[in-house]
């Protein structure tokens, strides 16, 4: 018999137009110039697809309010709908959230990075695009190397005001 065909190469990062208020998607296989293009990308307000341990994620930063709204339109989110942010660690949020309770911290270092988002009490003013002024944000650390490194790069500016969110909640959600 003949030998077997060889495997297909892996597909390629790449960019593709998909809606008016995109200007591109950016679909990630590796790092590199899609990293690049994704920083950049996220800190013009744009719109880009990253991947997490569970799915991919139509994602903006979230301290750029007309990113966030073109992503609802997007997505035709309802707008009373909060959407959970993905962070590093919890440092991202202590500005917003009281992140000092020793079962948060236990909890945290257990699941995370995972598919677990948490959901904490707010202590200060956040974006209501994000969370309709419930007085809570759902947080989750992914475990994709690429989307940590992009979520990093974007907290290291400024903490929590840096971080991205993903348009979809995750299955796990556990209130504090």
């Amino acid at each position: 018999p003949p030998p077997p065909p060889p495997p297909p190469p892996p597909p390629p990062p790449f960019f593709f137009h998909a809606h008016p208020g995109i200007r591109h998607f950016c679909l990630s296989r590796g790092l590199g110039d899609v990293y690049k293009r994704q920083v950049a990308e996220l800190s013009n307000g744009g719109v880009c697809i990253l991947p997490t341990d569970t799915y991919y994620s139509l994602s903006v930063v979230a301290d750029k309010p007309y990113a966030i709204n073109n992503l609802f339109e997007i997505k035709e989110i309802d707008f009373s709908k909060p959407v959970p942010i993905l962070i590093s660690s919890l440092l991202d949020i202590e500005k917003y959230c009281d992140i000092s309770y020793e079962p948060l911290q236990k909890l945290a270092n257990s699941f995370w990075p995972g598919p677990l988002t948490i959901v904490l009490p707010l202590i200060n003013d956040f974006p209501k695009e994000i969370n309709n002024d419930s007085g809570f944000l759902g947080v989750r650390v992914p475990d994709h190397s690429f989307t940590q490194k992009i979520i990093e790069s974007k907290s290291d500016n400024s903490r929590a005001t840096g971080v991205v969110f993903p348009d979809m909640l995750e299955q796990d959600l556990l209130a504090f």
